[in-house]
C-alpha cells in the first residue's frame, strides 16, 4: 500500500502532505504525550482520498526526502513558533515552490506574526475543512473552518499506530498510558485563556465507546483525558464514567473548583479515576477576583481538595504567579494554600499574557507591563521547572516574581 501511494504521488495521481509536528527543545522531554491534533487531521484526510505523513522530529540533514510532497502542513503553539519558522525557512530554500501551510492555536492567536513570516496558507481553528480546500485548490491566505458537533462525531477516529505512538512515553500509576478527548472548547471565560468562551462541542458515546476500545486493543491500561474540562457537568460525567467503566482502565482528567461535588468524584472514582488536573491559579482572592470568570473562591478550591480526598482521588494543582495585581502579600497567600491545603502534586509557573487572552487584549486595564516579550518563546514550564520572564506588575519586578516562583518550586515540589 506504501509503495503504491509513493508512486500514485509521483504520478501526481493523488495529492499528498507532510504534517509537521515541531520538536520543543525548552522541554525536559518533547515525547510525553503524541499531537493528537495531527493524528486527528491524518485520519480525514486519508479517508478523503490524501496522502499524508507525519514528522515528529523533521530531518534538516536530509530534507530532500520530503521533496515529493505537494504541501507541508506545520502545527504548532507558540512557544514551538520559532522553531516552526526555521522548518518552514529550510523547506522553502530547498522547494521554493512547495506551499507551506501553518496552523495550531498560534496560527489561530499570533495570526499576523504568521502573515510576516510568509506561511502560504493560515488556518485558524479547526484544521479538518480547511486542509481539504487547500489540497484541493483553495488560494486563500487565511482560512477558518469551524466544525459543529454533529461533523464532528462523523470524522474518522485520530489516528493511532503502535509503532508512531511508541516515541511517546506517560505512565499513570505505572500504567501505560495514552492521550484522548471527548470534546472540544471551554465555556468558562478566564481572563488569562486564549481559550476562554469556545462553545463546548462533544463527541458521542458510540464514538468514545470505539475509541477507548481501540486504545484498549493497543494495549493501553489507563487513559489521560486531555478535554479543557471533563468534570464539569454531572449528567455528561456520568454519560462518560459508564462507558469507560467496561474497559477498567484508570485514567486522569481536568476539573473546575466550582463544579466538583461528592456526587461527581463518587462517579469518577467508581469509573477508575485516580487523578485530577485543575487550575487553581492563584491562593489570593484578590488574584482571583481580577482573573477568574466566573469567580471562583479559595474556599472552593480547598473544598475541591477535600472532595476528591474523600474518594480516593490525587490532585494535581496548576498556579500562576505574576497575574494582574500580583504583590508580596499575595505570593504569600498562594505559598500558605501550596503549604496546608493538601494538594497531592502542583506545578507553578511565571503568568505569560498571550495574544487572544482578555488581559493581553485589553492590557492597560490591568496592573501589568510586558517586559523582555521580544526575547520570550512563550512556555510556561521549560527544563527542569525553568520558566520565562515576561512581565512585571507595579509592585513586583519580573525578576522578583521569578525569584519567588523558583523559591516556591524549590521549596514544595516533592
Amino acid at each position: 500500500m506504501k509503495i503504491n501511494f509513493e508512486r500514485r504521488i509521483k504520478m501526481k495521481q493523488m495529492p499528498s502532505i507532510l504534517l509537521i509536528n515541531p520538536r520543543s527543545a525548552f522541554l525536559d522531554s518533547d515525547r510525553v504525550f503524541p499531537p493528537l491534533g495531527i493524528l486527528y487531521l491524518k485520519s480525514f484526510l486519508e479517508k478523503e482520498g490524501i496522502y499524508v505523513k507525519l514528522e515528529d522530529d523533521f530531518d534538516f540533514k536530509n530534507i530532500n526526502k520530503y521533496k515529493e510532497f505537494h504541501y507541508i502542513g506545520i502545527s504548532c503553539t507558540t512557544p514551538q513558533s520559532r522553531e516552526a519558522e526555521i522548518i518552514f525557512r529550510e523547506i522553502k530554500k530547498n522547494f521554493s515552490l512547495k506551499k507551506v501551510i501553518i496552523g495550531g492555536a498560534h496560527a489561530s492567536f499570533y495570526t499576523e506574526e504568521c502573515i510576516k513570516a510568509g506561511y502560504d496558507h493560515i488556518v485558524l481553528g479547526d484544521g479538518e475543512k480547511s486542509l481539504l480546500d487547500i489540497l484541493n485548490g483553495c488560494n486563500e491566505k487565511i482560512l477558518k473552518n469551524p466544525i459543529d458537533s454533529s461533523k464532528m462525531n462523523s470524522l474518522p477516529l485520530p489516528f493511532r499506530d503502535a509503532g508512531f505512538l511508541s516515541n511517546y512515553h506517560y505512565k499513570l500509576d505505572s500504567l501505560k498510558t495514552t492521550t484522548a478527548i471527548t470534546s472540544r472548547g471551554c465555556p468558562f471565560n478566564c481572563a488569562f485563556c486564549e481559550h476562554a468562551k469556545t462553545k463546548p462541542r462533544y463527541y458521542n458515546s458510540e464514538r468514545i465507546k470505539q475509541e477507548l476500545s481501540e486504545i484498549s486493543a493497543l494495549g493501553y491500561e489507563a487513559v489521560m483525558f486531555f478535554d479543557d474540562l471533563f468534570a464539569v457537568n454531572q449528567r455528561r460525567v456520568e454519560e462518560l464514567c459508564d462507558i469507560i467503566k467496561d474497559f477498567k482502565i484508570k485514567f486522569r482528567c481536568f476539573g473546575h473548583v466550582k463544579c466538583m461535588t461528592p456526587k461527581m468524584a463518587e462517579t469518577l472514582a467508581e469509573a477508575g479515576c485516580v487523578e485530577t488536573g485543575v487550575g487553581m491559579e492563584s491562593g489570593s482572592q484578590e488574584i482571583l477576583n481580577i482573573v477568574k470568570l466566573p469567580t471562583s473562591t479559595v474556599k472552593e478550591s480547598y473544598e475541591y481538595i477535600k472532595i476528591c480526598h474523600q474518594f480516593g482521588i490525587r490532585v494535581k494543582a496548576f498556579f500562576m504567579i505574576g497575574l494582574p495585581g500580583e504583590t508580596c502579600e499575595t505570593i504569600k497567600e498562594t505559598e500558605e494554600f501550596i503549604a496546608t491545603s493538601g494538594i497531592d502534586d502542583f506545578d507553578l509557573v511565571v503568568y505569560y499574557p498571550y495574544k487572544g487572552t482578555r488581559i493581553r487584549d485589553h492590557i492597560k486595564e490591568y496592573d501589568i507591563s510586558l517586559i523582555n516579550d521580544a526575547d520570550t518563546i512563550g512556555y510556561y514550564k521549560g527544563r527542569k521547572g525553568g520558566t520565562e520572564i515576561s512581565i512585571r506588575t507595579s509592585f513586583l519586578s519580573g525578576e522578583e516574581i521569578k525569584n519567588e516562583s523558583d523559591r516556591i518550586f524549590k521549596k514544595y515540589k516533592k
